[in-house]
């Protein structure tokens, strides 16, 4: 049995180069949020990983930038009892200049 004491958030997702623009890595990371049965805490984490993560995110090397976008949201089942799951997905892109 799998107890959630706390909100617990997990993301899994291949990557790949843009089209048209091998130099941008583009990736969605699809984030699960579980939580007791507390639908209004999970909405609440959700839009604060898109808050987090939409737009430019400041670059963390001199020739890389790194962007996030809001690709969706929506409720997704859960086979654990008296837990609610939502999902939200962020699309991030790397690119390097030269």
């Amino acid at each position: 049995m799998v107890s959630l004491d706390c909100p617990t958030a997990c993301c899994i997702s291949p990557g790949k180069r843009e089209e048209g623009n091998s130099e941008v890595y583009v990736t969605n990371f699809i984030f699960d949020i579980y939580t007791n049965d507390d639908v209004s805490l999970a909405l609440t984490i959700a839009q604060k990983i898109s808050d987090l993560f939409e737009s430019a995110i400041p670059c963390f090397a001199n020739s890389v930038t790194f962007e996030g976008l809001f690709v969706s949201a929506y409720e997704s089942e859960s086979d654990l009892a008296n837990t609610y799951c939502f999902t939200t997905v962020i699309q991030f892109s790397m690119g390097m200049g030269k």
